[in-house]
């Protein structure tokens, strides 16, 4: 399977707002980024600002918890393959500025967001659901209605992430000769 789709949830709010795709946190990408970037979906100047994180196997779950990757699960884990004690995982750096995908409608290319996008504003850590005190419209948001679609979501990333794990790690050593991607080593602070 190439392709990721999945349950999805609908924010009304979000479709002006867009806040979020400002400042954005590190954007973990899963195989469905990189077989849209394989298959030239993205344009060339947005290929190039994607960047691959080096991740020791001790540092993992550090990782995990700090980019809101399911820390419980692991996500991270579950995506690629382990090779020399290393992860190495595709990503939208963090920025300051707004996400490289952003366009004046929202989402350009959202067969190839992060997976932290698809359920913005919400996460799970520590088993618990969780929604970003930064999101404008938290009190607007019934938080228990999104609660269920949300670990639906989740969960089917994460079968599909593993049905693709050793697809991920081939796929990304291929893309990042081609676009020539800089690799940052995860350090934890």
């Amino acid at each position: 399977m190439n392709s990721y789709s999945s349950t999805t949830i609908s924010i009304p709010y979000c479709e002006d707002c867009k806040f979020c795709c400002h400042g954005i946190p590190t954007g973990v990408c899963g195989y469905h980024t990189l077989v849209e970037i394989g298959q030239g979906t993205l344009p060339p100047k947005i290929c190039q600002k994607f960047v691959v994180y080096r991740i020791h196997k001790k540092f993992i779950n550090e990782a995990a918890s700090r980019w809101w990757h399911c820390p419980d699960s692991n996500l991270l884990t579950k995506m690629t393959l382990v090779k020399e004690d290393f992860y190495e995982i595709l990503a939208i750096a963090k920025t300051r500025g707004r996400c490289p995908l952003l366009g004046q409608d929202g989402c350009l290319f959202p067969d190839a967001k992060p997976f932290n996008c698809e359920i913005f504003p919400f996460y799970i850590e520590e088993k618990d659901f969780h929604i970003a005190s930064w999101c404008k419209f938290i009190d607007k948001l019934d938080v228990r209605t999104f609660e269920s679609p949300v670990k639906t979501i989740i969960e089917e990333y994460e079968h599909y992430s593993i049905k693709n794990a050793s697809r991920y790690y081939e796929l990304l050593k291929n893309l990042q000769k081609k676009w020539q991607w800089t690799v940052h080593t995860f350090r934890p602070f």
